[in-house]
């Protein structure tokens, strides 16, 4: 497995040639449900080389990258269900990080202080959902605008606790969600009081220029305005970095990550 043992901990920002693509990679149902191991913010980054063309749109920028894991990838974390066993025991691990080839999946990469307040967002069919079932959260991790109205479906035999920590509502079996703006400049991690174990990841977002890492690690940006940013980086387990661009109209900058455990 290749992990990139020779870069630093800092963040990488080279440049690449690359195809265009769509603004955002949807999250990867298979987001992991983890606790969230906050980790300090790294230094800003600096550009080692000039931005590559970028054949999409000449008056924007894209962002390109791949988020690896240096070390090993954690075992699985036993459960012990002891209630509603007949619905919730169809699970008995949680896996914290997934992925391949040493990338690191469901990694949520947002460019922040984009100017502007009338942004379009590719806005799912059915609206942002997240349901329960077999006592699991799923999407495990959710992107939403902030402001939005999240769905919260229980489609279980058996009562479940919703608790967001901005709000707590039970939610009894039945076809009925919760409906409930987002309002947060943070992610938060919803759960439910009644079965421990349940948790999922509601990740705001204040512009439509983010990605979510597939199964190998990698995203893609496309559109950005060019301009300086900060860029964050976020796993529910891995934590938090950060790094500054600056991104050039036609051009493509390239953030590489890599996320050491022991």
């Amino acid at each position: 497995m290749h992990f990139l043992k020779s870069l630093p901990l800092l963040l990488l920002v080279a440049a690449v040639v690359c195809g265009c693509g769509p603004k955002t990679t949807a999250p990867d149902p298979a987001a992991t449900n983890v606790e969230n191991n906050a980790l300090p913010v790294n230094e800003d980054a600096t550009a080692s080389n000039a931005p590559a063309a970028n054949s999409a749109d000449p008056s924007t920028a894209d962002l390109t990258g791949r988020i690896l894991l240096n070390g090993d990838v954690p075992p699985p974390r036993k459960l012990s269900i002891t209630k509603d066993v007949e619905t919730c025991g169809a699970i008995d691990t949680i896996v914290d990080i997934t992925g391949t080839d040493g990338g690191v999946a469901n990694v949520v990469i947002e460019v922040k202080g984009v100017e502007g307040d009338d942004f379009t967002f590719d806005v799912p069919e059915a609206g942002y959902v997240m349901r329960q079932k077999d006592c699991q959260f799923k999407p495990n991790l959710l992107v939403i605008p902030n402001g939005k109205n999240i769905q919260v479906y229980n489609d279980d035999p058996v009562g479940h606790n919703v608790n967001t920590g901005d709000w707590n509502k039970m939610q009894p079996a039945g076809p009925d969600p919760i409906v409930r703006p987002i309002d947060n400049r943070a992610p938060l991690k919803i759960g439910c009081n009644i079965h421990s174990w349940m948790e999922a990841w509601i990740y705001p977002v204040e512009n439509p220029f983010f990605a979510v890492t597939d199964a190998k690690g990698n995203f893609k940006i496309t559109g950005i305005p060019p301009g300086k940013y900060r860029v964050n980086i976020w796993h529910a387990s891995l934590g938090r970095k950060n790094a500054r661009l600056t991104l050039e109209a036609g051009k493509t900058a390239t953030l590489d990550h890599e996320f050491k455990v022991k």
